[in-house]
């Protein structure tokens, strides 16, 4: 659109509404970690590992803000290497589990698992400075040269058009993590008033969790890469008017993600038995 300074006003804007979003929410898990381990998960013990993953949340959300500028420019590489540093340095959540066990503290069902979730935390400070020296320090590849250059909006413009679109797509993103939330305290808590004590109620359910809803998470994760990469060119195209090229963009992309999702949905249907033993035997 000619406007070549206001994606990196957008950034701006988009880092500090997302710290103070993730400040806040790291702050309501940390103040609140035992109040909710006690009347909502009903495992008190978890406190613990909730205040020492409540830091992802503010790390994750400057995070998403770089992503978002590098995807907004068809960039998908630095979201790429984020994703792996991610991945990688959630490892040492392993790391500290084993030095924890070999210090004697095997026994320690809640510290382990506090070992294990400062792994994630670590994972998204690792992966959020990757995203600051590379948008600060690293050698910009991105075109922003075009023939009629036009003014940046105001500030105030700029926001309450990135509120506009963040309140819907916030609202949807967040369907899946209130429905986890809701299973969660209603499978428990059902479990527990059938007569199973609070221990019996976190081993089956941690057996559901654990095997049948990370194999249920599998293919959206690899479906939402495909989003991610076709919002861009779809931004563009409607910006442009070219509606109809847009919706072909469209159609193929439900097409790649239905060649993926069925074949997932049927397999796991059908050969839930063996996977699950090939994975967890």
């Amino acid at each position: 659109m000619g406007r070549i300074h206001e994606p990196k006003k957008i950034l701006s804007l988009a880092l500090k509404a997302f710290s103070v979003v993730g400040l806040v929410g790291m702050l309501v898990l940390i103040f609140f970690a035992k109040l909710f381990a006690q009347y909502v998960v009903k495992t008190p013990e978890s406190a613990i590992s909730i205040i020492a993953i409540a830091p992802a949340v503010f790390f994750v959300s400057l995070g998403a803000a770089f992503k978002g500028y590098f995807q907004g420019y068809k960039n998908m590489a630095p979201t790429a290497i984020y994703q792996i540093i991610e991945s990688l340095t959630k490892l040492l959540g392993l790391v500290i589990v084993f030095v924890l066990i070999g210090m004697g503290y095997g026994d320690n069902p809640k510290l382990l698992s506090c070992g294990a979730v400062i792994g994630v935390t670590l994972g998204s400070l690792a992966s959020a400075t990757f995203m600051f020296i590379r948008f600060y320090f690293g050698k910009e590849q991105i075109d922003t040269t075009v023939e009629n250059p036009v003014a940046s909006r105001k500030n105030s413009v700029l926001f309450r058009a990135m509120i506009k679109i963040a309140i819907p797509v916030t609202l949807s993103s967040s369907v899946m993590s209130i429905t986890s939330l809701l299973d969660m305290v209603l499978v428990k808590n059902s479990l527990i008033a059938s007569g199973l004590s609070a221990a019996q109620s976190n081993m089956i359910y941690g057996s559901y969790s654990g095997c049948c809803y990370s194999l249920f998470n599998l293919p959206p994760t690899i479906t939402q890469t495909i989003g991610i990469s076709v919002l861009p060119f779809l931004s563009a195209l409607f910006s442009t008017g070219k509606k109809s090229e847009a919706y072909k963009n469209m159609d193929s992309s439900m097409r790649i993600v239905s060649l993926i999702a069925a074949p997932c949905a049927v397999g796991m249907s059908v050969f839930a038995k063996p996977i699950l033993s090939l994975l967890y035997s």
